[in-house]
């Protein structure tokens, strides 16, 4: 029974204990809500008045630097509302930086134990901001706090009550506000319609989340700009250190009537900002491009994906990367542009095209459509200049599997390479496998390495490619371009069909012919049929107007039904080409290994100069054949011979036969003299010897040892001249002695020649 009277003691005392407690929590209640709303009903009488507005117009315009007028200021519920705030400018520009029909400043009363009173958030309604660039490059906001100001600072305006309002608001709120931008050097006007945005909490010395919601209006370089804008990130203040404090967009849309750019960026530093921007651009239509850039492309770009890292100054933008994929394109760039206050922008930049597929070409660059591009494509390269007419100092190219058809011919190679400096003074280019292919002719195995200087001296280092079962080897040089004046060339190759060479140059005569048809209303000469003897088209080939020509070419053999000889060498040195051969002067070499000609008369009658090189053996045939009284062989058909070679120097169309030398089974011959194709006039000196003969001959007809041989001088009229026999016996040695003078000569004169270095 004790045990239950004590127990029923002690849930006594705890009830009374109880009830004491909720009576002083009662009173502490009526007495904290007294006192809340003693100051509630207090503060407008504390804080009213000329006093509160003159103290915090000091306050302000301590931190902001700026002249700062207020309308009227009161407390209401949660804090204090003041109207008519308006910030001034700076002495140079001292319009309105910043007014706001009203600001609404949420006031934290957590602390007043403390006699103190925090800003929770403020409102801005109706806010008026005005950004401007002058003539100097400064900027109005510029300096608007004082860089390491923490954003807290106590201000005494109760007078002689002690309590201090803390500016340290945790929000910041705007509805229906108006940013006007303007600045003079770019330019740009723009007009900012802020339907909403917030920044919380307001702490200008920790990151802050920030939303944004408005509309764009205004001219950036005389065009029209109108877009929607919805922003979402982080701006931090840092104590208003302008070099560290950044804003960031983690959501960020910019939207026009026609297209939309999205994505995220980064902006550190306000004094020389870093821009480090992610973005999603729209597709891009020609018509586009006229609003963006003032000029139409005929240029499709599709959905890209953009992104950058950027350094600005007054002066300078350093653009550390920028890269884009747009569908299959692949760019980056880097480089500077400057900014010069008095001229327009200028650019150093380094822009690189990573394996882009020329089969798509088409649907991003129209125009190529014809050219047929496939393969893959990379490219580098140097730009430089001002922005409006920038130009390539440097560049490299590089093709795989390239092929392309231009002017009906298909071109197709395993790789390619080019390279250009010094904007295009030298440029390079080099080829790989490759095939060049006509409607009836293709050229395989196309090997190549170019050199271009100062745009308009080729130099071919080296060739090489096959056609038709020839092989040919070889450099040279082409200047100057676009109109040559010089043409050298230095290679060899393995074998020539006449056939097919005579069809292929009757084909590009065709195909010229039909080019100047279609580019001129007169009808052009009659193309005379490729099925014409070869011997009847050898005038017929030379250009009218043909650069001066040096070099020299070795051939395997030459093989056509009337021709066939080896190891044939050209070296030549001409100028003043023409079909006439009437201005025509230098001076050129030919050596013939074993061969047969198979219609000599034929040969002769297609040109005048062939007429001279058979001249000797003709007239020694002649004789040979006249003197057992056979007519039938009097003109010969053929010629066997082991060996063929001369040199002659020409001058305004004579051709001086400094030495031409036959060695063949039936005869050896020696001849020198000239031949004037404009006057049809000759005059030379041949010696020649039978190896055997058909006859006993006269004494006249035999050499110093008795071997048939005679010298005759052959002179008059070209088509038919006279033969003057000579009186005096060929010495024996005489042939072999001139032979040997002339080849030594021939080395002197032609060793230029034979080191040709392009």
């Amino acid at each position: 029974m004790s045990a239950h009277l004590n127990g029923g003691k002690k849930s006594r005392f705890a009830l009374r204990v109880a009830k004491l407690l909720l009576k002083g929590f009662a009173l502490g209640i009526l007495f904290f809500s007294s006192v809340l709303l003693g100051v509630f009903f207090y503060l407008p009488r504390l804080m009213s008045g000329s006093r509160t507005r003159q103290i915090l117009t000091e306050a302000l315009q301590e931190r902001l630097h700026r002249p700062v007028s207020i309308g009227s200021i009161w407390a209401t519920f949660n804090g204090l509302k003041i109207e008519d705030l308006s910030i001034g400018g700076v002495p140079e520009d001292p319009g309105a930086l910043l007014s706001a029909q009203s600001v609404v400043i949420d006031l934290n009363f957590d602390h007043l134990m403390e006699k103190r009173i925090e800003i929770g958030a403020i409102h801005l309604r109706g806010l008026h901001l005005n950004l401007r660039r002058g003539a100097s490059g400064a900027w109005n906001v510029s300096p608007l706090f004082s860089s390491g100001d923490s954003g807290k600072k106590e201000i005494d305006i109760f007078g002689k009550i002690p309590l201090s309002l803390i500016l340290s608001p945790s929000g910041l709120s705007i509805e229906e506000g108006h940013i006007q931008v303007e600045d003079l050097q770019s330019s740009t006007t723009l007009n900012v319609h802020l339907v909403e945005g917030d920044l919380k909490p307001l702490n200008f010395s920790r990151p802050s989340f920030l939303h944004f919601n408005g509309e764009v209006a205004g001219i950036v370089k005389a065009r029209p700009v109108n877009a929607s804008l919805t922003f979402e990130g982080v701006a931090d203040f840092d104590s208003f250190d302008m070099d560290r404090a950044f804003l960031r967009a983690e959501k960020f849309t910019l939207q026009s009537s026609s297209y939309a750019v999205s994505g995220s960026w980064r902006l550190v530093g306000f004094k020389t900002p870093n821009l480090d921007a992610s973005l999603h651009l729209p597709a891009l239509e020609p018509s586009d491009w006229k609003n963006l850039l003032g000029k139409w492309r005929n240029v499709h770009l599709p959905r890209s994906d953009c992104e950058f890292d950027a350094d600005f100054s007054s002066s300078v933008i350093y653009l550390r990367r920028f890269m884009i994929a747009a569908g299959p394109l692949n760019g980056s760039a880097g480089g500077e542009i400057s900014l010069p206050k008095n001229s327009s922008p200028r650019a150093h930049l380094a822009v690189n095209v990573s394996n882009f597929p020329l089969d798509v070409a088409a649907s991003i660059f129209p125009p190529v459509k014809i050219y047929r591009l496939k393969g893959t494509v990379s490219a580098a390269a140097q730009v430089s200049g001002a922005l409006k007419q920038m130009r390539i100092e440097n560049s490299t190219f590089s093709a795989e599997n390239f092929s392309a058809r231009i002017f009906g011919v298909r071109e197709k190679a395993r790789h390619l390479d080019f390279a250009s400096s010094d904007s295009f003074a030298k440029m390079s280019f080099n080829a790989r496998d490759s095939e060049v292919r006509t409607s009836s002719n293709t050229f395989s195995k196309v090997n190549g390495n170019f050199l271009l200087l100062n745009k308009r001296d080729l130099r071919i280092r080296s060739l090489y490619f096959k056609w038709r079962g020839s092989v040919f080897r070889g450099k040279g040089r082409i200047f100057p371009l676009p109109k040559p004046r010089i043409v050298a060339i230095a290679g060899s190759i393995n074998k020539i069909d006449y056939e097919q060479v005579e069809n292929f140059l009757e084909q590009m005569r065709t195909l010229d012919s039909q080019k100047r048809k279609s580019h001129s209303s007169r009808l052009p000469r009659a193309v005379e049929s490729w099925q014409k003897r070869w011997v009847r088209q050898f005038k017929s080939f030379i250009p009218k107007k043909f650069p001066n020509t040096m070099g020299g070419i070795h051939i395997g053999e030459i093989v056509q039904n009337d021709f066939f000889v080896k190891n044939v060498n050209l070296l030549w040195k001409l100028r003043g080409v023409t079909p006439r051969l009437n201005h025509l002067s230098g001076e050129a070499g030919i050596t013939l290994g074993k061969g047969e000609v198979k219609d000599i008369e034929s040969l002769q009658k297609s040109h005048k100069l062939l007429k001279i090189i058979f001249l000797p053996y003709v007239y020694m045939h002649k004789m040979n054949s006249l003197s057992v009284l056979s007519a039938a062989k009097a003109y010969p058909k053929t010629l066997d011979f082991n060996e063929i070679q001369g040199e002659y120097g020409i001058r305004n169309g004579v051709i001086t036969t400094r030495f031409s030398y036959v060695n063949g089974p039936e005869l050896i011959a020696y001849a020198e003299g000239k031949a004037d194709f404009a006057k049809e006039k000759i005059d030379m000196s041949v010696l020649t010897r039978l190896t055997h003969y058909s006859a006993p001959l006269p004494e006249w007809w035999v050499d110093e040892l008795g071997r048939p041989s005679i010298g005759f001088r052959v002179t008059g009229d070209l088509n038919h001249p006279d033969v003057e026999p000579r009186l005096s016996k060929i010495k024996a040695g005489e042939i072999e002695g001139d032979v040997k003078r002339g080849r030594r000569e021939e080395r002197i004169r032609f060793r230029s020649l034979r080191r040709l270095k392009f």
